[in-house]
């Protein structure tokens, strides 16, 4: 019989609870096949050489953070989403890159080679809620399902 740590429900995967057990941990839920291949046929599409350039990821995160409650947010979040959503292709482009976030990002969860890699990226990056997360990730594999390629989800966002 396993006994869940109610608290004050901020407590996290890995958590002690009643007799000294540890409390489940969390598995990444799986990616939708259809998205999967959308995904590896755009990240077939960059061009030789195509990476993130990490510090302005995290510039153009920071800058959104910094707008939010001003007129111009959404500019800045559909900025970061761009490269969020140009990471997530890369991402996919390289198996290795993807297996290093993924060890970077894990934590308590248990990842799989088929895991839903958007939520872990926006939440890694943007830190927002589970609804937010789910809201955002789900932008992205809207992205990948029009076929929008690298470098162009700011401008397809804005219109």
């Amino acid at each position: 019989m396993s006994r869940e740590n109610k608290g004050n429900g901020q407590g996290g995967p890995g958590q002690r609870n009643g007799a000294d057990r540890p409390t489940p941990t969390r598995k990444a839920a799986e990616s939708d096949p259809e998205v999967a291949r959308a995904l590896q046929k755009l990240a077939k599409t960059l061009p030789a050489g195509f990476s993130v350039d990490e510090a302005k990821l995290k510039r153009k995160i920071a800058e959104y953070k910094n707008a939010r409650g001003t007129s111009n947010v959404k500019d800045k979040l559909y900025a970061a989403l761009s490269d969020l959503y140009d990471k997530l292709i890369f991402l996919v482009a390289y198996p290795e890159k993807k297996q290093k976030f993924e060890r970077r990002s894990q934590g308590d969860e248990t990842i799989d080679s088929g895991a839903d890699l958007s939520p872990m990226l926006v939440q890694s990056y943007l830190r927002r809620s589970e609804n937010t997360t789910r809201r955002f990730a789900d932008a992205l594999y809207e992205a990948a399902m029009q076929g929008i390629s690298a470098g162009n989800l700011a401008t397809v966002l804005s219109v």
